[in-house]
């Protein structure tokens, strides 16, 4: 689980699960519940990303082939 807190630009957030496409700005703040999703920025947008519940020596991340919506 993550809390995502966009700082400045805007991005196109898709969860895999859903497929719904969400944009988020700076000043938008959320929480992923972990799922796949892809997140695409046209502007370089930059977040800031708390990881919550990673066990020690575990990737934070870890890259999947997303799926088509």
């Amino acid at each position: 689980m993550s809390v995502i807190s966009m700082v400045e630009g805007e991005i196109e957030h898709t969860m895999e699960d859903d497929c719904v496409s969400r944009t988020y700005s700076a000043g938008d703040a959320w929480v992923d519940p972990g799922h796949v999703h892809t997140a695409n920025s046209e502007d370089g947008a930059f977040a800031y990303i708390m990881f919550l519940g990673i066990p020690e020596g575990e990737p934070a991340t870890e890259w999947v082939e997303p799926r088509e919506c």
